[in-house]
C-alpha cells in the first residue's frame, strides 16, 4: 500500500485536532514558605529551584506545586540545612550553620528593615559563597540599625551564582527548565535581638543559680538573672501553662558571669502573650554536666 500523509477527503469516518500542551513542570520544584509578600507565589516570580538528588541543603527537600507562604515560614518540611547557633544581635556578629549535601553557591538575605523585602544592599547577607559537603559556620555581622524584632531569611543553594530571592517567572508557560536554577530554597523565621536583651555583669560567681524575676507579676517586660560558674552552653526559654515554648531568650555559648535576659511578653511572631501564669527554663550544658532549672511568672495586663 502507499503511504498516507493525511491529506485528502472522503465519504465516510471523521477528522479530530486536539491542541496539546506539554506541562512545564515534568520536572521537580521546590519553593520557598516566607509569607506571601516576600515573592513566595508562582504569581509573584516566587523562588524555585529544580530539584536534583543528591543537591540540597540539610537531609530533606520537599517537592513542590507551589509556594506555601506561612506567617512562620514552616510550610516546608525540607528546611532542614541551616542553624544559627548565637542570638542575632544588631551591631555584632551571628554564627549559622550550615549544611550541604554536596559543594554548591549559596546566596543569603535577612530582611533587617522588616519592611517585607530583601531588596536593601545590606539585607544580601551571603553572596556566591561555596559551600563543601557537610556542615560550615559562617559568621555574619548584623547592621547597628537591624530592627529589633521577627523578621525571615531566605538562603538559596544552588550550582549557579548571583540568584536574586526571587524568580525566575514560571509564568510562561514555555519557560526552558534550563532556566530553573538546580537546588533548593529554605526560608525562616528569626529573631532580631533588642542591643540590651542580654547583658553580662562583671566576676565569676561560685555556684550555678537562676534568680526569681523581676517585677513579677509584670507588664510588660520582666528580667531572668543567672549566674554561670564556668563557661556553658545555655538555652532560657518561655513556655505556656502547657508546657509549649512561645519565646527562646538565650541560646548561645556563654562564659562565666552573672547574666540578665528580658522579656518584652511577645512570643516568637512578636505577638503579646496573654495575661497568665508563665515559665521560664534554663538549661545548662557544660563539659561534665547538663543543668536545668524552673521559675514561675505572672504576665497582667
Amino acid at each position: 500500500p502507499m503511504p498516507w500523509d493525511g491529506s485528502g477527503s472522503f465519504t465516510d469516518g471523521e477528522t479530530e485536532d486536539y491542541l496539546l500542551k506539554i506541562d512545564r513542570r515534568m520536572f521537580v520544584l521546590d519553593f520557598g514558605d516566607a509569607p506571601w509578600e516576600y515573592h513566595t507565589l508562582t504569581v509573584d516570580s516566587g523562588a524555585v529551584h529544580r530539584i536534583r538528588s543528591g543537591f540540597s541543603l540539610g537531609d530533606l527537600v520537599s517537592e513542590d506545586d507551589e509556594g506555601r507562604p506561612g506567617a512562620k515560614a514552616d510550610g516546608d518540611k525540607g528546611d532542614d540545612g541551616v542553624y544559627w547557633a548565637t542570638p542575632i544581635v544588631p551591631g555584632d556578629e551571628a554564627e549559622f550553620k550550615f549544611l550541604a549535601s554536596t559543594g554548591g553557591i549559596l546566596n543569603g538575605w535577612i530582611d533587617f528593615g522588616q519592611d517585607s523585602s530583601w531588596d536593601e544592599t545590606k539585607d544580601h547577607v551571603l553572596r556566591n559563597v561555596q559551600l563543601q559537603t557537610g556542615s560550615q559556620t559562617i559568621i555574619i555581622p548584623i547592621p547597628a540599625d537591624a530592627k529589633s524584632g521577627t523578621t525571615f531569611a531566605r538562603f538559596r543553594f544552588s550550582d549557579v551564582g548571583d540568584l536574586p530571592p526571587y524568580g525566575p517567572d514560571l509564568r510562561n508557560e514555555q519557560i526552558d527548565s534550563t532556566l530553573i536554577p538546580v537546588g533548593e530554597v529554605e526560608d525562616y523565621l528569626i529573631r532580631i535581638e533588642g542591643a540590651t536583651d542580654v547583658t553580662k555583669g562583671s566576676g565569676a560567681p561560685a555556684e550555678f543559680r537562676l534568680y526569681q524575676n523581676s517585677p513579677n507579676p509584670f507588664n510588660p517586660t520582666t528580667t531572668i538573672a543567672f549566674d554561670l560558674p564556668q563557661t556553658a552552653f545555655v538555652e532560657l526559654t518561655v513556655h505556656d501553662v502547657l508546657g509549649r515554648e512561645i519565646r527562646r531568650l538565650v541560646h548561645e555559648k556563654q562564659a562565666a558571669g552573672h547574666y540578665a535576659a528580658t522579656w518584652d511578653g511577645k512570643d516568637e511572631l512578636g505577638q503579646t502573650a496573654a495575661s497568665g501564669v508563665y515559665f521560664y527554663r534554663i538549661k545548662v550544658k557544660t563539659k561534665q554536666r547538663t543543668m536545668t532549672d524552673l521559675g514561675k511568672m505572672i504576665l497582667i495586663k
